[in-house]
């Protein structure tokens, strides 16, 4: 098996943060999303990828092929789904309804994926972006082994939006509350209700 990795995720949890510190490393190629709003779901086409050394994918697309792909190591980032649902209400197009819907189901995706695959690190996106003795092990695991977690990479935000809102606590309640009827079971099942 080649020595290579896949990493996936709900989108706006750190995917290219991650990317971007381990492509730092001088031995591993790790690339973030390969192309955009990549919905490929031929395993196949997206294996071809993988089938080198020292290659690594951080890809919250890769949801939709990763339980096939034959690699050596595998991750899911998690983050609490009330910070990835302010982060969505302040881009552009946020529509509650469709946002809503789209989140649960790609949570709905991870949470399979984590359930079926052992062979996995569950990564928490609130300790990868502060803690940097927890970012090395991340690095570590995956084999990516040259490079090392300063303290400025943990305090350095990529891929920000500006905000409108801060706290989910400023979203409307209507929005809250369709927030608590499809997307709350997450927060329960990884810990993050009392967050």
């Amino acid at each position: 098996m080649h020595k290579n990795f896949a990493v996936t995720a709900m989108g706006r949890s750190g995917t290219m943060f991650l990317a971007r510190i381990l492509n730092s490393s001088h031995q591993w190629e790790v690339v973030h999303e390969v192309t955009k709003n990549e919905h490929n779901t031929d395993y196949r086409e997206v294996q071809k990828r993988f089938d080198r050394d020292y290659y690594g994918e951080v890809n919250s697309y890769l949801r939709h092929t990763i339980t096939e792909l034959q690699v050596m190591r595998r991750g899911t980032i998690i983050r609490n789904p009330r910070e990835i649902f302010v982060s969505m209400a302040n881009m552009r197009n946020f529509v509650p309804f469709v946002a809503s819907d789209h989140l649960n189901s790609s949570l709905s995706a991870l949470d399979r994926y984590i359930r079926m695959v052992n062979d996995q690190k569950v990564i928490r996106f609130e300790l990868m972006t502060q803690d940097d003795s927890y970012l090395q092990e991340i690095a570590e695991y995956l084999g990516v082994t040259d490079v090392a977690i300063a303290d400025c990479d943990t305090k350095t935000k990529v891929n920000a939006i500006p905000r409108r809102i801060q706290t989910f606590d400023q979203l409307p309640e209507g929005v809250r509350v369709m927030y608590h009827n499809r997307i709350r079971w997450f927060e329960e099942e990884y810990g993050y209700e009392n967050a």
